[in-house]
């Protein structure tokens, strides 16, 4: 395993062949170390990797795992991931061989998550994100499983943290957006908020919006995601399959909609309407809502709030969830059964009903 020095940058590197998938025999050459000793590293976890050895370094298992993530996942998707294992998995395990990593191991690292979160100035981390970083830990170890002979899960053995349960949604009824939208002044401002508010779209879905998006006859077609990465502009395909939809709109908005559009010079077809606006809609909200003698709510729960209307409208839990975009109805029902408070007495008081037009119909027939 030797390693050579390049005397023309005075840096280290190494070359060696290795056997790939195929069992084809390959030439490997890294440049770039300024030790010998981290060129003769590099070379024996890239051997190890290829192997698929599960004495590797989870560190190692990080980037073979997300590099298999990067061919799969969207790229924010990617960065989301990236994001929550460099802040709550690696800073513990990277060091650790994958099997070496026992149990109890995953139940400290579940202790030091929770108390540090409880010491820290800012909020404790939801139950729900919790769970989800567990989830992720549990998603590598099955991955180190099936490709590199780990033998067990030590997060199956050692049991999950937090909870997948909902966490309490805040909205406004109508009657409160009424007077949140009545002190909107800004027409580009007043009109995303509708949208928002009577459509249910999330965030990225509005500012993904062009003027072809809008037809007519008052449907909207959903087909993209706007989001910032890198510090710059990406479009991307919805979050799911299912978010690409129509949505129909009260046909005010659509009036609205072509109020404003006539007042942007030079607009055309393509033109992101919305993505100007996004880093000051948060402040927009925050002051309508101190304004109309508002608790403030995210951006987000406008989305909530339609859903809200939705349902107390009377709407069907599957015509919903088709509206929102989710992938399936269960989705739907974990995050919007709590509105429904009154479902089961409505349930009872219609059948008591049922059964006394029963009875009535039976008495008036005989």
């Amino acid at each position: 395993m030797p390693a050579y020095k390049d005397q023309k940058t005075n840096k280290w590197f190494c070359q060696f062949y290795y056997q790939d998938y195929t069992g084809e025999r390959k030439r490997k050459l890294k440049r770039g170390f300024n030790l010998k000793k981290d060129a003769l590293e590099w070379e024996r976890l890239f051997k190890m990797e290829q192997a698929g050895e599960s004495n590797m370094s989870f560190e190692s298992l990080y980037q073979l795992y997300m590099d298999n993530m990067r061919i799969r996942l969207k790229p924010r998707t990617v960065d989301l991931k990236e994001k929550l294992f460099k802040t709550h998995i690696l800073p513990y395990f990277q060091k650790k061989q994958i099997n070496n990593i026992k149990s109890h191991d995953i139940m400290k690292w579940h202790q030091q998550l929770t108390e540090a979160n409880s010491k820290q100035s800012k909020e404790p981390l939801k139950p729900s994100y919790l769970k989800t970083i567990h989830n992720q830990m549990n998603a590598i170890m099955n991955f180190a499983m099936k490709h590199y002979g780990l033998k067990q899960n030590p997060c199956k053995i050692a049991g999950s943290i937090g909870t997948m349960k909902t966490q309490k949604i805040y909205i406004w009824t109508l009657e409160e957006y009424q007077r949140f939208i009545q002190e909107i002044k800004n027409p580009l401002h007043h009109l995303a908020f509708n949208i928002l508010y009577w459509s249910g779209l999330r965030k990225g879905e509005l500012f993904a919006l062009t003027p072809s998006d809008f037809t007519p006859d008052s449907v909207l077609h959903i087909t993209k995601t706007f989001y910032r990465r890198n510090n710059k502009d990406v479009i991307d395909t919805p979050k799911t399959p299912k978010s690409v939809r129509d949505v129909t709109m009260p046909k005010f908005i659509l009036e609205e909609f072509n109020s404003f559009i006539k007042t942007i010079y030079g607009i055309k077809s393509d033109t992101l309407i919305f993505s100007t606006c996004s880093t000051y809609l948060r402040r927009a909200l925050i002051s309508g809502a101190e304004k109309a003698g508002l608790n403030p709510i995210r951006i987000h729960d406008l989305r909530h709030s339609h859903a809200s209307l939705l349902i107390e409208m009377g709407t069907s839990i599957v015509a919903i969830s088709e509206r929102l975009g989710h992938e399936n109805v269960q989705t739907t029902l974990n995050t919007y059964a709590h509105l429904y408070p009154t479902a089961q007495k409505n349930i009872s008081d219609n059948l008591e009903k049922q059964y006394q037009n029963s009875i009535n119909n039976k008495i008036n027939t005989l």
